[in-house]
């Protein structure tokens, strides 16, 4: 029969059921008169190695093979362990537990101390697999003994882990055993990443991903965000320092790019989404247009002048300050081919005849050129040499007669 300390201790306790068999064994069984602990002379085949009487009592408390204990009616460091779980998980329970299990527990008088520790044993794997997240009852003496969240036993110091080796990791996204923290993870070293989510184990091994370092990185994304675990074409201007998109490094993007009023490109170069390009202005038109190989809807302009004149930003032609002969229209629409003092030659300026003026400044603001109108009488006047210079056709000069170094103003018309 099971011996009622023993069958007490454990009525309590919500897993008391898958270890009964043991208590069993441990606690109760046949003979004469009752359990014994040692004795060379009993009935019952007590299996003590001192004296001891008839009824089991006297044995010596020797340490059996496994540890169990050293001094006579003592707990074992298996059932020390138990009573802590117990305390832990069911402390209504706790009370039994000590007094069959902890100093001079009534096990020990009723039985061998190795068949205590067993049953103790037995109380901390079922109480583990009830309570798997209670550090106080792992215990294990083979990986059937543990919980689903730890599966395997790590037999050198008795205890439930994640892992021991990667034949104890079965998700397939987590495959690998981190034998230093005992947990499966997804990878250690870049060679355990050979799928589709990256070909590097990033710190941790948690993950796999594109990048830890620039070694795993290649044109056009050289660099390795570590942020981000990902190849970016860079992380600093200096990165850009050849690249043909652009000579700086656009933070958000992390791309070679150009900046702001086209920073970062090459001169010739328009800035567009945030890239270099060179317009494509061969063999067109002085114009504005927004389909000039850069990809942008900016409008640039570019494009010819006949006579080799300037295409300006607004998109027209001017050949202003170039040289040309009077009454030939080699000036664009707009201007006049007039004398400038200043050169001693005929130039085309734009035409600020018969313009309201105050000052002189107000004619070379419209003329685009110094000095090339005189303010007289309130309008803008040009300089002349003959009167075929002069809508009016009169060429009034000065106090010396005209001259290249002295030339005339055209009369009002």
């Amino acid at each position: 029969m099971i011996a009622p300390e023993c069958y007490a201790a454990h009525m309590n306790t919500p897993w008391r059921l898958p270890w009964l068999a043991a208590l069993m064994v441990a606690c109760g069984g046949s003979g004469t008169s009752g359990m014994a602990g040692g004795g060379a002379s009993g009935t019952d085949g007590g299996g003590g190695t001192g004296a001891g009487t008839a009824d089991g009592g006297g044995g010596d408390g020797a340490t059996p093979s496994d540890g169990s204990t050293t001094d006579a009616g003592g707990p074992t460091a298996h059932c020390s362990a138990y009573i802590a779980c117990t305390a832990a998980t069911t402390p209504a329970g706790l009370g039994a537990v000590i007094a069959t299990y902890g100093n001079d527990g009534t096990c020990y008088a009723a039985a061998e101390a190795s068949l205590c520790d067993d049953a103790c044993k037995t109380g901390l794997v079922a109480a583990h697999r009830a309570f798997p997240s209670v550090g106080a009852c792992n215990y294990c003496a083979t990986s059937a003994d543990c919980p689903a969240a730890l599966p395997a036993c790590d037999v050198s110091v008795e205890t439930c882990v994640g892992c021991v080796t990667s034949a104890d990791c079965h998700d397939a996204d987590l495959p690998v055993c981190d034998a230093a923290e005992q947990r499966c993870v997804r990878c250690l070293e870049d060679s355990d990443c050979t799928s589709g989510d990256g070909r590097a184990c990033a710190p941790g091994g948690d993950r796999c991903v594109e990048c830890t370092k620039d070694e795993h990185c290649a044109s056009p994304t050289p660099r390795c965000d570590l942020t981000s675990n990902a190849c970016v074409g860079c992380m600093l201007d200096a990165d850009c320092a050849s690249s043909p998109s652009g000579h700086k490094c656009l933070p958000l993007l992390k791309r070679c790019g150009c900046g702001p009023l086209g920073g970062g490109c090459n001169a010739g170069q328009l800035c567009e989404g945030g890239q270099c390009c060179t317009p494509d202005c061969a063999g067109r038109q002085c114009g504005k247009s927004n389909s000039l190989g850069c990809g942008g809807d900016d409008q640039y302009a570019c494009g010819s002048c006949p006579g080799g004149g300037t295409c300006t930003s607004s998109g027209s032609c001017n050949d202003l300050g170039a040289t040309c002969t009077p009454a030939t229209s080699q000036c664009y629409a707009g201007e006049a081919c007039r004398f400038l003092p200043s050169k001693q030659g005929y130039v085309c300026l734009v035409d600020a005849s018969g313009d309201a003026c105050s000052n002189q400044y107000q004619c070379a603001v419209t003329a685009r050129v110094s000095d090339s109108f005189e303010c007289r009488a309130g309008t803008c006047r040009a300089f002349c040499l003959t009167p075929a210079d002069c809508a009016s056709g009169k060429c009034e000069a000065g106090a010396v007669p005209i001259s290249p170094s002295s030339p005339g103003v055209c009369s009002a018309p």
